[in-house]
């Protein structure tokens, strides 16, 4: 992965676009296709979304928590469906 970031920061630079440790971030969600594959992204993901908007996550009752990802895991799946036709300009 960390020939992505470096890659990924080269273009970000040539763009004029701020590099940061977000890149790094961005790289280390996107191409985890193994952790995906296997969902063990998701329980972390709800967590954190959870978090990010002041819920409890574990107090959420089961059926909560499978819809929360399972709407994850379908925003996932739509973008990578679309990822072969996201074109950058230079």
């Amino acid at each position: 992965r960390k020939d992505f970031v470096e890659k990924n920061s080269e273009y970000a630079k040539a763009l004029n676009l701020e590099v940061d440790d977000s890149i790094e971030r961005v790289n280390n969600r996107t191409w985890s296709g193994n952790a995906w594959d296997q969902k063990l992204l998701l329980g972390p993901l709800v967590f954190t979304f959870c978090d990010q908007l002041g819920i409890n996550a574990r107090e959420l009752n089961q059926e909560a928590t499978f819809r929360l990802a399972a709407t994850i895991k379908g925003f996932y799946d739509g973008a990578k469906q679309s990822w072969d036709n996201i074109k950058f300009k230079a």
